[in-house]
């Protein structure tokens, strides 16, 4: 159904377009396919289109989610003493207006 030059026309564009966000110039593209290729890959050949997708997982979402968790749990949390001026001031006057509500 489909041909090397096809392919490349396919994957020369992804996220080239208007919304695209650049993706292929940030190397965020990889070619795969999936055997047979027809539009509807995902429900054609779900086996080999989930294998695929749990691979791109494991290698590279998995590992860059550890990553972020390290730095996270490194950060101190956040405590009440170091809330934002204007936070803490909004919640001061809805607690304010609450008990001129009640009188």
């Amino acid at each position: 159904m489909s041909n090397a030059p096809y392919m490349k026309r396919i994957t020369d564009t992804i996220g080239t377009g208007m919304m695209g966000g650049g993706v292929k110039e940030k190397d965020q593209v990889d070619d795969k396919f999936v055997e047979p290729g027809r539009h509807n890959v995902l429900f054609d050949n779900p086996q080999e289109s989930g294998t695929i997708a749990a691979e791109w997982l494991k290698e590279v979402v998995w590992p860059t989610f550890l990553q972020e968790e390290v730095e996270r749990s490194r950060e101190s949390l956040p405590s009440s003493n170091r809330l934002q001026e204007g936070f803490s001031q909004r919640v001061k006057r809805v607690r304010l207006r609450e008990k001129l509500l009640k009188l």
